[in-house]
């Protein structure tokens, strides 16, 4: 547990159970709870602090449930990346977080925004406890002034 990922009694209450199906649950009850806000968040909340609101980003999701596995005894991490979405001729990448749990004896992904499980869809780029210390690019910002990111993905087979 970090202070990013504690549990209080509403975060506790999301259900039971530790495993695949419960975690699968889980995930949904995130998302049938929170409606989904897509504008990003600039401050890291825990979950607790994101548990009172009304709308959630993926970030904050994830980070409920990493908390709630946890409180289980699930073991579970961060994973922040990109999710595509389009259809197979046009895809884009957007920014996205979720979480992964360790059950049935491996690492399952679960996506909170989505309400189930992280497919071939979503390009894990960094892992972590917890939302800051995953954080999918890095560096020092020098002066003033607007920035904009731009993200080019491309993914491939092995074979390829």
């Amino acid at each position: 547990m970090t202070p990013l990922t504690r549990a209080d009694a509403l975060i506790e209450a999301l259900g039971q159970g530790d495993d695949l199906a419960a975690m699968t649950a889980l995930a949904a009850a995130i998302h049938a709870r929170w409606p989904l806000d897509r504008r990003p968040s600039p401050m890291i909340r825990s979950a607790i602090e994101a548990a009172g609101d009304a709308r959630l980003g993926p970030r904050d999701m994830a980070q409920i449930f990493i908390a709630a596995a946890r409180a289980r005894g699930v073991p579970a991490r961060y994973v922040s990346g990109y999710s595509l979405a389009g259809d197979d001729e046009r895809r884009t990448a957007a920014p996205h977080a979720w979480a992964e749990a360790y059950v049935a004896g491996g690492w399952y992904a679960f996506d909170p925004a989505t309400g189930g499980r992280s497919g071939l869809d979503h390009i894990r780029v960094a892992v972590a406890l917890d939302a800051a210390g995953a954080a999918p690019i890095a560096g020092v910002r020098m002066g003033a002034g607007d920035e904009e990111l731009d993200v080019d993905v491309r993914v491939g087979s092995e074979t390829e």
